[in-house]
């Protein structure tokens, strides 16, 4: 008897110019084997940045009912940030009945077409973004600290979120300066009245939240985990990760609460 052929799943990406969404074809099967590089390559692609992220899974099996809870699971991991929608789409009607008897499309709405998925995000409210590259020195958690200020005044920010995304950012910057030795790419996004502040580093090392000695190593990431209505660690596409944490500005109807 010949043993069993392990499952496989194709996973490419496509930003249409101009566009401003994040195409993602899955191909192959998804099953228990497939589930976590499905899930890995989503939350990577929601990394970018795009104002959407629409995963079409025409060429996808869906043998495994279980499975197809990692679609769920990604829209769960990325409401808060990157605070994109998540959508899918197939041309097969027994895939778009069986993702809706399977709670699915509940929680990630399905499409027929690409042009019916992008007319569903017009209603998309817009954000603002700001980025900055850091080069690797000490002196740069200074620099962090102006830009964000100066964003967030051009933005009309309150004082006090303006002072915590001012810590968060330090905290941040300063994290990735005392454990890697890449390169920093500070953002900042407005969406829905949350304040983001992301930091991409070039070290797949994961962030860890650890009690620290504020006297000789800061406050590490304690301090933005009690300013942050959320935050996390996220690998990107390039092999390293961008840590994040989002700033509350005001309720809005829409917020997912943690």
């Amino acid at each position: 008897m010949s043993a069993q052929e392990p499952s496989t799943v194709r996973l490419s990406v496509t930003e249409p110019a101009g566009e401003g969404y994040a195409l993602a074809r899955l191909a192959g099967v998804l099953d228990i084997q497939t589930y976590p590089a499905v899930r890995d390559y989503l939350l990577k692609c929601a990394t970018a940045g795009p104002d959407a992220l629409i995963a079409d899974v025409t060429g996808l099996r869906l043998p495994c009912h279980r499975s197809m809870l990692v679609f769920p699971h990604v829209w769960m991991r990325i409401v808060n940030w990157p605070g994109i929608p998540l959508v899918l789409l197939t041309r097969r009607d027994t895939d778009r009945r069986l993702l809706s008897a399977n709670l699915i499309s509940r929680f990630v709405p399905t499409y027929r077409n690409l042009e019916t998925a992008l007319d569903s995000l017009d209603r998309s409210p817009p954000h603002r973004r700001s980025t900055v590259r850091l080069l690797w020195f000490p002196e740069n958690s200074g620099r962090a600290r102006r830009h964000v200020r100066a964003v967030c005044a051009n933005w009309q920010q309150p004082g006090t979120v303006v002072e915590d995304a001012v810590i968060v950012a330090t905290e941040l910057v300063e994290n990735a300066l005392r454990h890697t030795c890449s390169d920093i790419e500070l953002r900042l996004e407005l969406r829905r009245n949350r304040l983001t502040v992301a930091v991409y580093d070039d070290d797949p090392s994961p962030a860890v939240l650890t009690e620290q000695n504020p006297r000789t190593s800061g406050f590490g990431l304690l301090l933005t985990a009690r300013l942050a209505k959320a935050w996390g660690c996220t690998p990107t596409m390039n092999g390293g990760k961008v840590v994040w944490a989002v700033l509350l500005t005001g309720e809005h109807p829409g917020w997912a609460h943690a």
